[in-house]
């Protein structure tokens, strides 16, 4: 149904001062959960690619786009395509320019894409997955040790998962989305995500009060 994906590339290594490049982002917070050093390294969203999931090579012949063999619109077709274009730009930089790491959500993905799960021959997504094993492979042997898939659970605030799946909704509804966009909409989400943990930590804390609230009388009468 959709997939979409970013790039997070550290341009330089720096530390908060008084000001903040004006596109910069904590990387952590990016890969990880409620991160909120104020000594951290800036990063800038580099890429951004979504849409829908093409199931006819017939579209690859009119726009150019590259058919991936997918069947059907489904969430394991959307993920899969997103993990091609990621594997697909770590294969074109160039080697021993550093480690890299791509992040998913999708065990399915993941594990399809290196091999730990193998489809039967009868399995309706195999040729999109030999597909996307040659592209992991190619990845390997262009830049040996270099790129490695990392798993991050889905729908826990990480920041840098929240930003594809807001890229794949807009992919889903055909929506094209810059680089300058999706920065600005992940800074936002931070701030967000900020003011709600200081409005958290300002709240009183009633205690063991607040606990029995709703319990009803503790002899029965309530």
């Amino acid at each position: 149904m959709k997939g979409g994906h970013h790039t997070l590339q550290r341009p330089y290594s720096t530390r908060y001062c008084n000001e903040q490049p004006p596109d910069g982002v904590p990387i952590s917070q990016l890969t990880r959960n409620g991160v909120d050093d104020p000594n951290q390294t800036l990063g800038r969203v580099t890429y951004v690619l979504s849409g829908q999931v093409m199931t006819d090579d017939y579209v690859e012949a009119q726009t150019g786009e590259e058919y991936l063999d997918a069947p059907a619109h489904t969430n394991n077709t959307g993920e899969m395509s997103a993990m091609y274009y990621a594997l697909r730009r770590a294969s074109h930089r160039k080697q021993n320019v550093g480690r890299e790491i791509i992040h998913t959500d999708s065990l399915y993905a993941m594990n399809m894409a290196t091999g730990k799960w193998m489809p039967s021959r009868k399995h309706r997504n195999a040729k999109m997955v030999a597909r996307l094993r040659r592209e992991w492979r190619r990845v390997q042997q262009r830049r040996p040790g270099e790129v490695r898939i990392q798993h991050v659970r889905s729908h826990i605030k990480v920041p840098g998962n929240e930003l594809a799946d807001w890229l794949a909704d807009r992919g889903a509804k055909g929506a094209a989305t810059t680089t300058g966009e999706a920065t600005t909409w992940i800074q936002s989400w931070l701030r967000h995500q900020g003011m709600q943990r200081a409005e958290n930590a300002r709240a009183p804390d009633h205690g063991g009060q607040h606990d029995l609230d709703g319990l009803g009388d503790p002899h029965g009468e309530g």
